[in-house]
């Protein structure tokens, strides 16, 4: 996937993984979670793997989403948290 950033918080993600459509409402969905995620990690209520974690968001949010692209999200991510 290419085209993703974590600025402002969101993916900038077209697809949601399982078709590719983009659809806008998974889409604003994902950039919710992320959101939330990178919130949290800044407030240090993140001690699991961040990848794990989003995967289990996306995962309760019914968004299903390529192991290695959760994995690059999650890289994503913590290096935005880390700045």
């Amino acid at each position: 996937m290419t085209g993703r950033g974590v600025s402002g918080g969101g993916t900038g993600q077209t697809g949601t993984g399982q078709t590719g459509t983009g659809q806008t409402g998974t889409g604003q969905t994902i950039k919710g979670i992320v959101g939330d995620l990178l919130a949290d990690i800044q407030l240090g209520h993140i001690d699991d793997d961040v990848a794990n974690v989003l995967a289990e968001r996306l995962r309760r949010a019914g968004i299903e989403v390529r192991p290695e692209e959760v994995e690059d999200l999650a890289e994503e991510i913590e290096n935005h948290a880390s700045r």
